[in-house]
């Protein structure tokens, strides 16, 4: 009988190892899970700044164009009409498209990359200013509305209030 004691004793002294080592790693998961959060979240809001840059380094290069060829400047910046003469047409117009790529890739990685949204929250705004006030740009969009999916829908937006 004594023998079966200290087996028993044995026995539960093992299993109260046992559940303290569970409790252990319950805590030590619950650890590693509360760091693999705060690493998620340190990644994600490194790839919303890495995605804002991309967007106003584009932007710049748009805007760079403007200021390299000043006869560009009242075309987007002072609402001039889209220009009748061909060669200073065509580089409106492919100034124009390309400024509309970087409006529609800012508004997408507003909506697809969710840290972006605190770097390029104003951005709606701002291709609503672009969408309103240059002709270059409304010509562009106009001309092939289903191939700008997020501009296509903001434009129909200012026409129906204008």
């Amino acid at each position: 009988m004594k023998v079966e004691i200290v087996v028993a004793l044995g026995g539960l002294g093992v299993a109260m190892l046992a559940l303290a080592f569970a409790a252990f790693q319950t805590r030590f998961t619950g650890q590693q899970a509360e760091a693999a959060g705060r690493q998620v979240k340190i990644g994600n809001e490194i790839n919303g700044a890495s995605v804002t840059n991309d967007v106003m380094t584009n932007l710049h290069d748009v805007l760079r164009i403007v200021v390299d060829y000043p006869e560009l400047y009242p075309f987007f910046y002072e609402s001039a009409p889209v220009p009748v003469t061909d060669d200073l047409r065509r580089r409106v117009m492919i100034t124009a498209d390309m400024m509309c790529t970087v409006l529609s890739l800012g508004l997408h990685a507003y909506e697809a990359v969710p840290a972006a949204g605190d770097g390029l929250r104003l951005w709606k705004m701002y291709v609503d200013h672009w969408l309103r006030t240059c002709p270059a740009v409304q010509t562009v969009v106009d001309q092939n509305p289903g191939e700008w999916h997020y501009l296509g829908p903001l434009r129909r937006q200012v026409l129906s209030e204008t």
